[in-house]
C-alpha cells in the first residue's frame, strides 16, 4: 500500500490524467482532477495498482539540479537531451 496524504498528486496509469488527493477517510480516498471537473472514489490499496505518484515541485527541482541533469537543455521524466 502506498502512503498518501491530502494534496499528493497521482497519475492514472490507464488514462494519464493527474489527480490530487482531496480527502482520505478510513481506507477510502477521493481523488480530484486538477481542473476540478471529475473525482474518483477508490480504496487506498488501488492506488498502487492504477496510479503512480507525481513528484512534488520541490522534489522535481532537486532532481533537475542534480549533477546528471547539468548540461542538458531539455529535461523530462524519461528524456534528457544533452547540449550540443
Amino acid at each position: 500500500m502506498i502512503a498518501a496524504n491530502e494534496k499528493d498528486r497521482f497519475k492514472s496509469r490507464i488514462t494519464g490524467n493527474i489527480y490530487q488527493v482531496k480527502r482520505i477517510v478510513n481506507q477510502s480516498i477521493v481523488l480530484e482532477s486538477l481542473n476540478g471537473k471529475s473525482q474518483v472514489l477508490t480504496e487506498l490499496d488501488n492506488i498502487a495498482l492504477f496510479y503512480e505518484r507525481e513528484p512534488k515541485k520541490d522534489e522535481d527541482q532537486g532532481r533537475r539540479n542534480s549533477p546528471e541533469y547539468k548540461g542538458c537543455d531539455a529535461v523530462g521524466a524519461d528524456y534528457i537531451k544533452p547540449k550540443a
